[in-house]
């Protein structure tokens, strides 16, 4: 018996460290830069990159012939690739090469060592754990240089502050909204937590995402209690409202401009939008796409933003029509499109819940911010809609243990 103990004790600690290193790998951008961190020796990607590396390369020698890669995983890589022949070099280009990489290593990781239901529950946890931490660091070193009284940690941006509390709050607001008891008052509270970082952040896109995330949990979840999910999300976006609009901190008044229609708080998203639709409608020519990190060479004299080579549509749909070409953009839509309806289907226990919320929230981040890479966020979290296999007898998810793997279980 205390063997069998010492081995359900084994795989708990297996099933918990093995998503911290998917979720660092996702947050080492964020947090490596602090000067709590300083003492440490290496590269905090490059660690928590070949620790997934590491763990799926386990897996695949324990699975041994039962190992299979999907298929449309494979096809969706190859639309990718044309891009590339069609790039430029420079500095960027070579950022967003090494970035790419890192995200398939993200998206493997929870394709393949994410296959259960409790490994999913850590993850869910650690993207609250370190999503704390970046908190924590915005609030111990801020970066007062460039953030202006908003927060972000010294090394990193307002962005990254955003996203990530605005993450963690998507969590618990949607675990508050389908939970019942005492647990309610910890998740209200750590919902408020950080509401406040993700605000006082001032980055616009994470607000709208997260108002957009919990909506779609309380209108579109099938689960009971619709009516009660509904009202406290109003309850919710009216608080946050009023909190908004009578605050006066730096990060809340950058908020205030969009709610205020203030035409700068878009006019730079508006000027490339409207360069990558004027590329797009040309079909023929904008077939192939330009290539990857060559986004500028789409932009008229005003159009492009005050960052050098580092141009991209800040819309990861317009960003691979328009690099990629069109095969890479329609495999985008169709893989963000199928991904979210499959989470939605997904949504019967509180992990499909959050992970539905988590799969909006990135999505809708992912049309107004970043490049490719700088939603790997986004990425790895659709990616976890393949592993739950279906159940359309009855429009929800089968448990991985309800069909046992042997060679997902073992590790």
């Amino acid at each position: 018996m205390r063997k069998q103990n010492g081995a359900l004790t084994r795989a708990h600690v297996v099933d918990a460290v093995v998503p911290f290193s998917c979720v660092l790998l996702l947050f080492s951008g964020a947090v490596k830069s602090s000067p709590a961190l300083g003492w440490l020796p290496f590269d905090l990607t490059l660690a928590s990159a070949s620790l997934v590396v590491l763990g799926i390369a386990i897996r695949l020698v324990r699975a041994g012939t039962s190992f299979v890669v999907e298929p449309k995983a494979v096809l969706f890589l190859v639309a990718f690739l044309p891009g590339w022949f069609f790039g430029v070099q420079n500095d960027y280009a070579s950022d967003k090469l090494q970035g790419m990489l890192l995200t398939v290593i993200a998206v493997a990781g929870s394709f393949y060592l994410l296959a259960n239901e409790r490994r999913r529950r850590y993850w869910v946890m650690w993207f609250v754990v370190l999503g704390a931490a970046v908190l924590l660091n915005g609030l111990i070193f801020p970066n007062l240089e460039v953030t202006l009284g908003r927060l972000a940690a010294e090394g990193s941006n307002t962005i990254t502050a955003g996203r990530a509390t605005g993450a963690a709050l998507v969590i618990a607001f949607s675990l508050l909204l389908v939970s019942r008891g005492a647990s309610r008052i910890a998740l209200a509270a750590l919902a408020v937590v950080f509401a406040y970082g993700m605000l006082e952040s001032g980055s616009r896109g994470p607000v709208f995402a997260a108002a957009l995330a919990v909506v779609a949990v309380a209108v579109f979840v099938s689960r009971q209690g619709k009516f009660r999910r509904i009202l406290l999300v109003a309850i919710g976006l009216v608080v946050a409202w009023l909190f908004i609009t009578r605050s006066s901190s730096s990060g809340i008044e950058r908020i205030q401009g969009a709610f205020a229609s203030d035409g700068s708080a878009t006019a730079s998203r508006d000027a490339i939008w409207a360069a990558a639709t004027r590329y797009i409608s040309d079909v023929p020519q904008s077939f192939t796409g330009v290539g990857w990190a060559n986004f500028s060479s789409v932009l008229r004299n005003g159009e492009a933003l005050d960052s050098g080579d580092r141009q991209y549509a800040h819309n990861v749909v317009l960003e691979t029509l328009v690099e990629g070409g069109w095969i890479a953009g329609l495999a985008t839509v169709v893989f963000l499109v199928l991904s979210l309806v499959r989470l939605r289907r997904q949504a019967v226990t509180p992990v499909g819940v959050v992970l539905f919320a988590m799969g909006v929230y990135f999505v809708v981040n992912a049309m107004v911010s970043g490049d490719v890479n700088d939603n790997r966020m986004m990425w790895a979290t659709l990616a976890l809609s393949w592993i739950v296999p279906l159940d359309h007898r009855r429009d929800g998810v089968v448990d991985a243990r309800s069909r046992p793997d042997k060679s997902l279980q073992r590790h």
